[in-house]
This record gives structure tokens, sequence and C-alpha cells, in this order.
């Protein structure tokens, strides 16, 4: 009697098959373990410098002794705040980066990582003793490969 060791050759092609649909397997969800983290990052990203941005805008807002531009119930994509100590602070977009400048210095709020687009600033003064200025931004992540943006719309009182 003789036996014969192995595989024929449709159980080799069987198994070859089911390798294949394994390890393909693997690859695909190795491929979205990567798209979802890095649209994780561009979501942290978008996240913290908006919130960031809007500390500080608030901040300098709160710290202002009034609003030099744009004039009540205009708006603009430029704020001018006359400061307590005289001085002015201007907010705006530069090259997609919102910026301060105080003294001639020029600080980035944001980084190259997020791109900045529609900001809007409306001074409104609703009496005698209170104004307030509404913010209004779209933030989006700077990558061809992650298009997410999200729209910010805020409003801070001056503190008088």
């Amino acid at each position: 009697m003789v036996y014969l060791n192995g595989f024929t050759l449709v159980e080799a092609l069987i198994y070859t098959a089911i390798i294949a649909i394994v390890a393909s397997s693997f690859i695909s969800f190795g491929i979205l373990i990567l798209e979802l983290r890095s649209k994780s990052v561009a979501i942290g990203e978008i996240n913290i410098n908006a919130q960031s941005a809007l500390n500080i805008i608030s901040s300098k807002i709160k710290l202002a002794e009034s609003v030099g531009f744009p004039t009540v119930g205009a708006t603009s994509s430029i704020l001018v705040l006359n400061m307590v100590d005289g001085s002015t602070t201007t907010m705006e977009i530069v090259d997609n980066i919102l910026v301060i400048k105080e003294g001639g210095v020029q600080i980035n709020i944001t980084n190259n990582n997020i791109l900045i687009s529609n900001l809007e600033f409306v001074y409104i003064f609703s009496d005698g003793n209170s104004a307030s200025v509404r913010i209004y931004f779209n933030i989006a992540y700077n990558s061809e490969m992650e298009n997410y943006q999200k729209n910010i719309q805020t409003t801070v009182s001056l503190r008088r």
C-alpha cells in the first residue's frame, strides 16, 4: 500500500486564497487605523488652536478700554482695541494665520498647521455701560489628506 503525503493542487489553491483574504483584512484594518489617527490629529489640532485663539482674543478684549475699529454695528476683518495704557492692539489674519500686533510686534496666535478664514469682528454697543465684540471665523486643518474644518462664533464684553 502506497501513501502519498502532501496537498493536492485544489487544496493548495484554497489555502492560498484563505491566507490572501486574511492578509488583505489585516492590511485594510491597518490602513483604517492610520486614517482614523490622521483625522483625530486634525480634529485635536483644530480644537486646541480654536480654544487658544478664543482665550487670547477674549482676554485682550476684556482688558481693552474701548474698541477703535470697527465702528459700532460695523463688521470688519480687523479689530483694533484701545488699551488702558494708551497703546493699541490689532487682531487680523496674515497669510491665513491669526495674529495680534502690539507695540509693533506681531505674534502668531495660530500655527502653520491651521488655516483661518472668514474672520469677522462686529462691534456691538448695547447701552452706555456695556459694549461687546462678536467674533466669527472658520478654522481648518492645513492638509491635502484631511479636510476638516470648524466654524467658531462667540461674543465677548469689554470690562469697564
